[in-house]
């Protein structure tokens, strides 16, 4: 199967949505064990109109993912990040987005990692450009915006300043306009809600119900638990275990910009500490920089392990999905 997606073709990206249909059969076979939990004010007044686990939820989830994994091989191939150009990186997204059965449904966090990725693409192209303040400050802005689906993403305003630390000098006036642009869609929701006396349903929904000190609903999500957590765990102890293999005969250009991915995932873990009602689907705030890594790994290997392990996860993901079916 990955052989398909050994190609340098971003148009090929559209056969994804095969690959997708199989990751995700099952939300139209298993009965969904699955409720929407935290989750921004946005995200309130979208859920109002749709329903995340119905036939409408699906296909929006569905439209998503290939939006997002055809962006990231786009930001992939663009910015060489890879020591071969291929697909893999989208199609790893998918994998990882896919991997428990608590990502397979639309969620808040699965609408804000749209989001997320124009704040990493906006960052990558800010490397020694010598004006770029509105692409600074678009990288606060769409972080506020994706935040405002999902809380916890207020954290990568931390990732956009260590990043500009290591892709450009530093400047004081860029770091206050990265923290300008994430306030930018609070001032305005903010005051929207407060022109129409609804301030204390913005402030109750967006602030007090999404922060809480390592606020773990374990018990809520059922004797699985433990083996969804060592399952992510395994994967990304795989990725940081490899860190240092991804930078090797890179360019300094490239180094830096995978530097960005791996600062990702050290400031996305911090969000445990304080979003409140966390369960295993919060995992997904780092599907993003693990797929992306991960695929590193496998374009690597050489092609018949690449495939074999490949495949092996796939089918255990699959089974662990249609788990009530085959017990």
């Amino acid at each position: 199967m990955l052989s398909i997606f050994r190609t340098n073709q971003i148009l090929n990206s559209v056969l994804l949505i095969f690959y997708i249909l199989i990751l995700r059969s099952s939300v139209f076979v298993v009965p969904p064990e699955w409720e929407l939990g935290s989750m921004g004010v946005l995200s309130a007044i979208f859920f109002e109109w749709i329903e995340p686990a119905n036939l409408w939820g699906y296909v929006i989830s569905f439209g998503l993912l290939l939006f997002q994994a055809i962006i990231i091989n786009t930001i992939s191939v663009k910015h060489r990040l890879s020591n071969e150009i291929n697909l893999f990186p989208g199609l790893f997204y998918l994998l990882i987005s896919s991997l428990l059965p608590d990502f397979l449904y639309l969620s808040p966090l699965l609408i804000a990692n749209t989001f997320f990725l124009i704040v990493i693409s906006e960052l990558l192209e800010t490397y020694k450009v010598p004006a770029c303040a509105d692409r600074i400050f678009n990288v606060g802005f769409w972080i506020g915006i994706a935040s405002l689906f999902y809380f916890s993403y207020i954290i990568f305003i931390l990732l956009g300043l260590i990043g500009l630390g290591i892709l450009r000098a530093f400047y004081l006036r860029e770091r206050i306009g990265l923290i300008v642009g994430g306030l930018v869609p609070y001032i305005l929701l903010g005051t929207y809600y407060f022109w129409f006396d609804q301030f204390d349903f913005f402030y109750d929904t967006q602030i007090t119900q999404n922060i809480s000190w390592l606020d773990f609903q374990v018990g809520k999500i059922g004797s699985g638990t433990l083996i969804k957590i060592i399952a992510f765990s395994l994967i990304l102890i795989a990725v940081l275990l490899s860190s240092r293999f991804y930078k090797l005969k890179k360019i300094i250009q490239v180094q830096k910009k995978i530097d960005i991915l791996l600062v990702a995932l050290l400031v996305g873990g911090i969000s445990i500490l304080f979003q409140s009602k966390i369960t295993t689907e919060h995992f997904l705030i780092l599907s993003i920089p693990v797929g992306i890594l991960l695929s590193f790994n496998f374009t690597n290997m050489k092609k018949q392990w690449a495939e074999s392990i490949h495949l092996i996860i796939l089918i255990v993901v699959l089974a662990w999905q249609y788990r009530s079916l085959l017990i």
